[in-house]
């Protein structure tokens, strides 16, 4: 069994259908431990919070699909020993301390971070940054 970290670009995916929800799903589907930062949660509810501020959901919507990520196996880590590096890894390669909070808890625990975030995954994947950032795709 693969052990990846999931970032909210991924898991956002499994609640509400998007573009590369498929390719989200098999990550759940192939039974792999996945790991995510407890931003990752902060993360989720403030893309339903828009969602439903644009209409796109209704209330009882947003709270039944966060009710329903709970479901999912997803490990959830404090974030607190990941900080220091996620800023130094943020300070390096020009990105924001939320995307380097997932890439942090990876280096820390040797495991892949994986992202539907293209902007990221173009700015440090494909061994560009010396990073481990998996495409959502190429799983």
């Amino acid at each position: 069994m693969t052990r990846y970290i999931v970032d909210a670009s991924v898991a956002v995916k499994w609640v509400v259908p998007e573009i590369h929800s498929v390719a989200a799903g098999r990550l759940l589907a192939a039974r792999h431990e996945l790991f995510a930062p407890e931003l990752l949660l902060a993360e989720i509810t403030n893309v339903l919070w828009k969602k439903h501020r644009l209409k796109e959901l209704a209330e009882n919507e947003v709270l039944d699909i966060m009710k329903d990520l709970r479901r999912f196996p997803l490990q959830v880590l404090g974030m607190m020993p990941y900080i220091e590096t996620a800023l130094e890894l943020a300070l390096r390669h020009r990105c924001s301390v939320y995307d380097c909070i997932y890439l942090a808890l990876g280096l820390h625990h040797t495991m892949a971070c994986v992202t539907a975030d293209r902007k990221l995954f173009n700015a440090l994947g494909r061994g560009k940054s010396g990073l481990n950032i998996v495409w959502v795709e190429d799983l």
